[in-house]
């Protein structure tokens, strides 16, 4: 097991534990960033990461997400071919879930203020061509905003045409109280928990 304590100022307190399988049992000095965290993992059988973050404050959880939305944007991120990036976020209530989407879809040039759609369910955002990082979209994208909270069973959320939403390579989904439906979910699901940690800080957990 190698630990990676990083420091990025003047907010967040990274830690990254990786657990790798090298065939030549030697160590290699690594230098971990974002991009290569999530966009460029190795397979899945030789090594598991998790990020932690330590948040101070709501804006530093929605930096956090801004974070997150520009390197899924980025040029050289690893593309889905076939289905949507999906994102599922788990925490009680007012851990931050909702301040996180609100960052991230900020970043994406999404001008409403998004709330939690704990009655509809679900809502749908377009993602304007002009505002997405330096990435340019070709092509129209949506970000889907889904609450689980009032769901009984997966099935629920399956009778919204679900399956079709995360089929569609152009769409991102974000999904709050993501663990009541982790049955229905990709299995390259990128999970953020949060776990409150006093009045303002949040420990947030990306893997």
């Amino acid at each position: 097991m190698v630990s990676f304590k990083l420091l990025f100022p003047p907010f967040l307190e990274l830690s990254i534990h990786t657990k790798s399988i090298l065939k030549t049992g030697q160590l290699f000095e690594v230098l971990i960033t974002l991009r290569s965290l999530f966009f460029y993992p190795p397979k899945p059988d030789k090594m598991k990461v998790m990020v932690e973050i330590l948040s101070k404050s709501e804006a530093q959880t929605k930096k956090v997400a801004k974070l997150l939305a520009e390197e899924i944007f980025s040029p050289t991120s690893r593309r889905t071919k076939n289905q949507a990036w999906v994102i599922g976020l788990e925490g009680e209530l007012g851990s931050g879930k909702t301040r996180f989407i609100q960052g991230f879809a900020k970043k994406l040039g999404i001008r409403q203020r998004l709330t939690s759609p704990t009655f509809v369910l679900l809502k749908k955002y377009r993602i304007p061509k002009k505002k997405v990082t330096s990435y340019k979209l070709r092509v129209t994208s949506y970000l889907f905003h889904i609450d689980c909270y009032r769901l009984n069973k997966p099935k629920e959320l399956l009778d919204l045409d679900f399956k079709e939403i995360i089929s569609n390579p152009q769409n991102i989904v974000l999904i709050e109280w993501a663990e009541k439906v982790h049955s229905i979910l990709p299995r390259d699901t990128i999970w953020v928990r949060f776990k409150i940690v006093s009045k303002k800080e949040r420990r947030i957990k990306i893997i």
